[in-house]
C-alpha cells in the first residue's frame, strides 16, 4: 500500500527483497531461459492439479478469503476433483515405482 500510494520508485534489488518479484536476471537471455524452466517444470506436474491450484488461488484473491476458508476451498476442490482421478492414480502408481508420473492432457 505505502508503495501504491506514496508512487516511491524502488530498485529491482528492493523489489526482489519485498517479494514484489520473484527473480532478477542480467539479460532477455537469462530471463527466458528461466522462463521456459519454469515452464517445463510446470508442464511435468498434472494438468488438472496446475489448473486447481490457480482456480483455488484465483477464489481465494476474489473472495478475500482467510487461511482458513481458503484451506477449506482447497479441501473440498480436492476432494471433488481429485479424488479418484487417473492423474491421482498415476502419480501413486509413480510413487510406488519411484518414476516421475507422465500425465495426460486435460
Amino acid at each position: 500500500m505505502e508503495l501504491a500510494l506514496t508512487g516511491t520508485t524502488i530498485t529491482a534489488q528492493q523489489a526482489l527483497d519485498a517479494h514484489l518479484v520473484s527473480g532478477m536476471y542480467d539479460s532477455r537471455e537469462e530471463l527466458m531461459k528461466k522462463a521456459e524452466e519454469m515452464a517445463r517444470n510446470i508442464a511435468q506436474k498434472s494438468p488438472l492439479a496446475v489448473a486447481g491450484t490457480k482456480k483455488v488461488l484465483q477464489y481465494q484473491r476474489d473472495n478475500n478469503l482467510s487461511v482458513e476458508g481458503g484451506l477449506d476451498y482447497v479441501r473440498t476442490w480436492n476432494s471433488g476433483m481429485l479424488y479418484g482421478s487417473e492423474d491421482l492414480e498415476k502419480a501413486l502408481e509413480a510413487m510406488m515405482k519411484r518414476e516421475k508420473p507422465v500425465f495426460s492432457r486435460l
